[in-house]
């Protein structure tokens, strides 16, 4: 078949590529396309990760947006296992082919191919500039989370990146990673965990990677996202952080929406009210320091910065409220005594000058 297009489509299509094939059958692919006689040909090998390698001989055409590929296994002693093949897709943004196939005994999926390699006629200042690749950090604030809802969340980030699987790194007493499916059938002899990451990635053009990651940790909580496409890697990021928001709490320590917490409402406070004598500033000052001190530990003493439940059991509403509570608990109490030492600093040190006086 003839097929009449630009000269840049043309040229674009004339290369080897590499990609994915997923569903009835998985596994990496390589096609190699040449243009014959004003027609797109090539070779298709495709290496099943259950059955092994299949090659079929393809031909490409457009048909509008659409490329549509149809092709025949090479060797026809093999019609029982495989059978023609039909494809359509068509080009993103980023210049890979990603479609749907299916053959005739029925079976069928998605592909994603991307550019392997670049025609010699390509070289030069066109492809000079490196890739770029942009990143998207998002802090998060302390997270109640349990098993069901990171199988959730990885199902979620499997989906947005088609064909690669999520790795699940779990600290315990040790650190264990592995694919998602087996995280989720896994007993865990623990029902609780220090930290989970979870990570995906999937090869974009310029030899980069999609990257998200996403850490439920005991110091810090965060989704970062990757990719060269600055709206893809902002978009990633916000997409889930709109997802686990359901899963933070209360936590008076830090509001990550804000950037601040109780500790530096509390900084500021002592700032104002500072007194103009120097040993009641020096005394009013170590005062604020310590509320400050006492409040940041019993934080991360009795409340963990990410409550991680491994185990149905383990999981309860009681868990989310007891934390909620103790936050305001000690929030109350650390703004109660800020108060009292503002408020009665000159009849504290009285009280302190008696004591000292009479115990001298």
């Amino acid at each position: 078949m003839n097929i009449k297009v630009d000269e840049k489509i043309e040229h674009h299509f004339a290369r080897n590529w590499a990609g994915r094939i997923y569903g009835t059958n998985t596994g990496n692919a390589s096609l190699q396309v040449k243009k014959s006689n004003g027609n797109f040909v090539g070779s298709l090998r495709f290496l099943d990760s259950a059955y092994g390698l299949a090659i079929y001989d393809v031909t490409l055409s457009l048909v509008g947006e659409d490329i549509e590929i149809t092709g025949l296994p090479t060797d026809q002693s093999t019609a029982e296992v495989l059978s023609k093949l039909n494809a359509t897709g068509r080009l993103n943004s980023h210049g890979e082919i990603e479609g749907q196939w299916e053959t005739e005994l029925g079976t069928g999926g998605m592909f994603r191919f991307f550019p392997h390699n670049t025609p010699e006629k390509e070289l030069g200042s066109e492809i000079s500039e490196t890739e770029q690749l942009f990143t998207k950090r998002i802090p998060l604030s302390p997270i109640q989370i349990s098993k069901q809802n990171l199988v959730d969340l990885g199902r979620s980030m499997e989906k947005d990146f088609l064909g690669s699987k999520v790795i699940v790194t779990v600290d315990q007493s040790t650190r264990h990673a592995s694919v998602l499916s087996d995280f989720e059938n896994r007993e865990h002899a623990v029902s609780t965990a220090e930290s989970v990451i979870l990570f995906v990635q999937l090869p974009e053009t310029g030899g980069l990677n999609r990257v998200l990651n996403i850490v439920f940790g005991s110091n810090e909580n965060f989704i970062l996202a990757q990719s060269v496409d600055a709206s893809r890697a902002i978009g990633l990021a916000e997409k889930y952080r709109d997802e686990v928001r359901k899963f933070e709490r209360v936590n008076w320590l830090r509001f990550e929406k804000f950037g601040v917490g109780l500790n530096q409402i509390l900084l500021l406070a002592m700032i104002v009210f500072l007194p103009e004598r120097q040993f009641e500033r020096a005394f009013y000052v170590a005062g604020f320091v310590l509320v400050i001190l006492s409040f940041s530990w019993a934080h991360k003493k009795y409340i963990p910065n990410a409550a991680i439940e491994l185990s149905p059991s383990s999981s309860s509403a009681f868990g989310v409220l007891s934390a909620r509570f103790l936050s305001w608990l000690f929030a109350i109490i650390a703004t109660s005594v800020a108060t009292l030492l503002t408020a009665k600093l000159s009849a504290i040190l009285d009280v302190l000058g008696r004591l000292f006086a009479g115990t001298s």
